[in-house]
């Protein structure tokens, strides 16, 4: 019975450790959006207050391009990756040396994939300027974060969204 504890801790540390890498590659996945969101590239008001130009933007939207044909089989392969890892890990017999290499793996894809967005960002900014992709990037920023009604979103934020606190709530279904 002890040996079989003894064996159990360490499997379940390889576990837990892979659990985090797959709960930051999902993390970091999300954090690949283009450097330049689409749709401020869509809005004319807005490119106007940057004094972004039309030839800017033709650039921003091909550097856009670039990234996500460069994402694309990053992504594929880091998905392949992440499946091979699942198999391994419900195999009767986990080969730890197997279950590193693979999640060594993940870990060079996400790194590939971070330095293809750091990468884009550069080119972006050298293209409009840091002054003006810093106020871009802060103001797209600022509305991904907000519902259509301009209320603070729940992602990332630990928040409520928009079904209001619990005090709300009660009063309103208290004065039904």
């Amino acid at each position: 019975m002890i040996r079989n504890r003894k064996s159990l801790i360490p499997m379940i540390v390889v576990v837990a450790v892979v659990a985090i890498a797959l709960w930051s590659g999902n993390a970091l996945a999300q954090q690949h959006r283009n450097p330049v969101c689409q749709a401020a590239l869509d809005n004319p008001q807005l490119l106007a207050e940057l004094n972004i130009t039309q030839e800017q933007v033709a650039q921003l939207q091909e550097i856009n391009r670039e990234m996500r044909r460069q994402m694309a089989p990053l992504h594929s392969k880091l998905e392949v990756t992440r499946i091979d890892l699942e198999a391994l890990l419900d195999a009767d017999n986990p080969d730890r040396k197997a279950i590193e290499t693979k999640v060594s793996q993940i870990s060079d894809l996400q790194g590939q994939m971070q330095l293809i967005k750091i990468n884009s960002q550069l080119d972006a900014r050298q293209i409009v300027g840091k002054q003006t992709m810093d106020k871009l990037q802060q103001m797209t920023r600022g509305r991904h974060n907000r519902d259509a009604r301009g209320n603070q979103g729940q992602q990332g934020r630990g928040g409520r969204g928009d079904r209001g606190d619990r005090s709300e709530r009660g009063a309103k279904n208290n004065g039904r």
